[in-house]
């Protein structure tokens, strides 16, 4: 009986140290963006050369809505613990709620705060479709 009491302590105490590492390494949360210039180097990493010229950051820093030059829409959002850069395709889906913006690709999704800049982004959306 003693002795399965202590492999329960210990169980417990393995547990505790584990978790306690994964939050102390940052594995708990989702990942955040530093700032513009680190979407913008997740957005150079879309194959077929995708450079862009607007960025706007979600509120909660954890996704970027990118446009390119050539009006081009890319999306870089979390997945697990590290971040996926996607061009925008006409099935993606946006909403629109005053000056809020929610972006839909498959299972990545950001939500913006658009203010005034608003219009730009819903012709860039007009136009994928």
């Amino acid at each position: 009986m003693a002795s399965a009491l202590w492999q329960f302590a210990g169980s417990i105490a393995a547990v505790a140290t584990l978790s306690w590492l994964a939050f102390r390494y940052g594995f708990a949360g989702r990942p955040e963006l530093q700032d513009e210039s680190e979407a913008v180097r997740l957005a150079n990493e879309i194959s077929g050369g995708f450079h862009p010229v607007a960025t706007l950051l979600s509120v909660t820093r954890t996704a970027a809505l990118l446009r390119d030059g050539a009006d081009r829409l890319a999306l870089v959002a979390p997945c697990g613990a590290h971040f996926v850069s996607r061009l925008l395709s006409p099935k993606s889906r946006f909403q629109r709620q005053a000056d809020k913006l929610k972006v839909l690709d498959g299972k990545l999704a950001g939500e913006f705060d658009i203010g005034a800049t608003g219009g730009d982004w819903e012709r860039a959306f007009a136009r994928l479709r």
